[in-house]
């Protein structure tokens, strides 16, 4: 993803929780040589690693290797699974863009929470939108610069934030 001039990889991840080890050396080199800005995101299935105390089984022992090798910070610090463990995670080489994580309940009959990752990124001005209004938003009207600004509908935005103001 691209936002302005700061470039974004954004790569999702689902390993199965009875992953071949041919699969999980294709995760490790996944991990190598990624550029800066990097945000690996999904359900990595570790759930023999505490994330606290970086301490593991043999089976997930070159996963945190790798990712400290590859300077990843593993931000998660809630269980994201019914049975208590942090499955799903947020990795990131460059960790103070990342403001936030928060659960956001399970969807469905889902076992995982759901994410809600907010990242800090410059701002930059954006073109019209030609009057279009996203759903659930109210129109505020250009700023300063033409660019639209909306109102996200109340609990839209961040949970326990009210309304977000979001630009178009």
């Amino acid at each position: 993803m691209t936002h302005g001039k700061e470039k974004w990889l954004l790569t999702l991840v689902y390993r199965p929780p009875s992953s071949p080890p041919a699969n999980c050396e294709l995760l490790l080199e996944l991990l190598e040589g990624l550029p800066p800005n990097s945000l690996l995101v999904g359900d990595f299935n570790y759930p023999y690693i505490d994330w606290a105390s970086l301490t593991t089984t043999v089976r997930g022992k070159t996963f945190i290797e790798k990712c400290n090798e590859q300077l990843l910070e593993q931000l998660v610090t809630f269980p994201t699974h019914t049975k208590g463990n942090i499955l799903d995670l947020v990795l990131c080489n460059n960790p103070e863009k990342v403001l936030n994580i928060k659960e956001q309940g399970r969807l469905g009959k889902s076992d995982h929470v759901a994410l809600l990752i907010e990242l800090s990124v410059p701002k930059i001005s954006q073109k019209k939108t030609g009057g279009q209004t996203p759903m659930g938003a109210s129109r505020l009207g250009p700023d300063e610069d033409g660019v639209e600004l909306h109102r996200l509908a109340e609990g839209a935005g961040t949970p326990g934030h009210g309304s977000s103001v979001a630009i178009y």
